[in-house]
């Protein structure tokens, strides 16, 4: 339909939830881009 929208959450149910891609970033910098991803953290 030619619309992007981008959302900045910390709630891993809706990153779940709504999984089309996950860009994580840390510091300003881009640490993971994955499509169909779930929230998860990397420690």
């Amino acid at each position: 339909m030619g619309v992007t929208v981008m959302m900045a959450t910390h709630n891993a149910e809706v990153v779940t939830a709504l999984r089309k891609r996950v860009v994580g970033l840390e510091d300003g910098r881009v640490v993971r881009d994955e499509t169909g991803a779930a929230y998860h953290r990397e420690d």
